[in-house]
């Protein structure tokens, strides 16, 4: 039997392997891209809200939901320039919802970007967002007519980072420091894999009534980001030391606004691809609820027709409705079920609208495209009213993003009367509840 070689005699042999080899075979292959694998190194030779960033981060911490201890996620949008987080979002479901709440958030407040930057996540490629990415069909890539988005109306140009090379967006830093300078300042820090798990956080985890609320950690994660993320000195490419609200504010050239009577509006989801009219409306499948809408005039014009209809996921009575060329249609209120306990005087009121409809048919009129510069003017007037501008900041160029035709306002526009960004998340939640019930 041939003789062991000594302890010390392996111990040399381990010293000798290359480092990056030793990292490969022993580590994440996360820990090794990130400490030893070659990269491409980038010019910032761009201005504020040129390009922003976006992706998600998982928390390495457990909170208090219910009763229950969950980890969130972190969906985020930062300027490239200048490394600011503009925009985000703390769910424990990152998706759709998530992404479009972030940058709204973002846009709100410091104006478009010109261009989004993002991996292939599903959450980023759906499809009033960013399309299929690089998961498009041949189908897809030869079909002429391209399906409205909120980025088209928006005028931003939509990228995604080559599979598998998600580290080339550079947000991964921000999220190590989140990681460092945050997320282990707290009892249930869980550590980003087994190896980092603290001892403690069994024990800790035994009494989720001491972990921090849902609610807490919403208003921590904020503080972090506005009073410690965006305030600190940053020695990237191009900060020379300087934090990022100090770079963002100094080299701010042009800012592309969205008025606010607008905002909500324009942030509007779109149904997936383009939807019937039938003899009820329009259905739409929303949150696994099936939801009717339906309008006289839709109903008598465009019956057997398709459209497309947008809607807010925070309120639901009502949803817009445009045609194949996005022009604006009507605003069309939920058609609320009967149920077969219903009064008399509820059936019968159901009854008289729909032969008030059917009578309507030997009545009708066809309009003159007098809804179409309604909208037009409705619109004009809303964006010469002017806007305030947040902060200190003080652009060289204030452009207003004028959006595509479905972004036309109307009277009855959902949402329209509303100035601050609504609360989407709350709205998805609740409706999440009612499926469960």
């Amino acid at each position: 039997m041939p003789e062991m070689p000594s302890k010390d005699t392996f111990e040399r042999a381990a010293q000798r392997i290359p480092i990056p080899i030793a990292m490969y075979f022993r580590e994440r292959k996360v820990d090794f891209i990130g400490e030893c694998a070659p990269y491409i190194e980038r010019m910032y030779d761009m201005e504020p809200n040129d390009i922003w960033v976006a992706d998600n981060h998982t928390f390495d911490i457990m909170v208090n939901k219910g009763g229950k201890p969950v980890r969130l996620f972190l969906t985020a949008f930062m300027d490239v320039k200048s490394r600011k987080i503009m925009g985000w979002c703390i769910t424990d479901n990152p998706g759709s919802d998530a992404t479009i709440y972030a940058l709204k958030k973002g846009i709100a407040k410091y104006g478009a970007p010109k261009t989004i930057y993002c991996d292939n996540g599903r959450e980023f490629l759906f499809h009033d967002f960013g399309g299929n990415g690089f998961r498009k069909t041949a189908k897809l890539k030869e079909r002429e007519f391209k399906p409205p988005s909120i980025l088209k109306d928006l005028g931003i140009t939509f990228m995604t980072a080559l599979p598998a090379n998600a580290r080339a967006k550079g947000i991964e830093r921000a999220f190590k420091n989140i990681k460092e300078n945050f997320s282990k300042l707290f009892d249930s820090y869980t550590g980003g894999h087994v190896l980092e798990k603290p001892d403690s956080l069994k024990e800790v985890l035994k009494r989720p009534g001491l972990l921090p609320s849902v609610e807490e950690f919403h208003q921590y994660v904020d503080a972090y980001i506005t009073g410690y993320h965006n305030k600190q000195p940053h020695s990237g490419d191009g900060m020379y030391g300087r934090f990022p609200d100090e770079v963002f504010a100094a080299e701010l050239i042009e800012k592309r606004v969205v008025p606010p009577d607008m905002l909500n509006l324009m942030f509007m989801r779109y149904s997936k691809g383009t939807i019937k009219v039938g003899k009820n409306g329009i259905a739409l499948t929303l949150y696994g609820q099936k939801l009717h809408y339906f309008d006289e005039e839709l109903w008598r014009i465009y019956f057997g027709k398709e459209v497309y209809v947008r809607y807010s996921p925070d309120d639901l009575s009502s949803v817009r409705v445009y045609d194949t060329e996005q022009r604006f249609i009507c605003e069309a209120p939920l058609k609320e079920k009967l149920g077969y306990n219903a009064t008399k005087e509820e059936l019968q009121a159901a009854q008289r609208e729909n032969r008030q409809a059917v009578k309507s048919i030997a009545s009708y009129k066809k309009a003159k495209g007098t809804q179409a510069q309604h909208e037009l003017d409705a619109m004009l007037e809303a964006y010469a009213e002017g806007q305030e501008m947040p902060e200190n900041l003080n652009p060289k160029v204030l452009r207003i993003i004028q959006g595509e035709k479905t972004i036309h306002a109307s009277p009855k526009a959902a949402g329209a009367e509303h100035d601050e960004p609504l609360d989407w998340m709350a709205g998805v939640q609740k409706l999440k509840e009612r499926k469960a019930m």
